[in-house]
């Protein structure tokens, strides 16, 4: 990884992408935050921010601005078509589709969607790497809580035996 201190972005190498990609690809045994429909689960945003941390040695800021790598140049308000999908969204479009959205019930929550291509960072697409099979390695958070805590997990399961 390139730290050198400058203008540009921070350079990933190949080898930086590979141990993400491997860490992110721990959060499928049940301890990622989106529930997949093969019982498993995929990491989501905070997932990522820890992972990102642990792997670069950095500090997770634990909220939910993951991704700074878009410069902020927002697009001019008057030319965005606004309109209330619902009675409490409001979303502002342009020709690519939804720029803004507004959530006036939900604490007034803003999301701004930047487009991919501003980016001043991206990595190509890749795949988590496949956990070792069930038969192997029993996944979950009850498997979990099972391997990390045996005598008092069957203490607590007696009662449905």
């Amino acid at each position: 990884m390139n730290l050198e201190p400058g203008d540009g972005p921070i350079l990933l190498t190949a080898e930086d992408l590979g141990k993400l990609r491997l860490v992110l690809s721990t959060y499928q045994d049940g301890t990622g935050m989106l529930a997949a429909s093969d019982g498993k689960t995929l990491p989501g945003w905070r997932d990522f921010e820890r992972a990102v941390a642990a792997v670069f040695t950095g500090e997770s800021q634990e909220s939910k601005y993951v991704f700074d790598i878009f410069p902020l140049m927002l697009p001019d308000p008057h030319a965005l078509h606004w309109h209330f999908p619902t009675a409490n969204r409001l979303c502002g479009n342009d020709n690519e589709g939804t720029i803004f959205e507004w959530y006036g019930e939900s604490g007034g929550q803003l999301k701004y969607y930047p487009l991919a291509h501003t980016a001043t960072w991206t990595s190509n697409i890749f795949q988590l790497e496949q956990l070792p099979s069930e038969d192997e390695i029993q996944y979950g958070i009850l498997a979990r809580t099972q391997k990390y805590f045996p005598r008092q997990w069957a203490e607590a399961c007696k009662s449905y035996l």
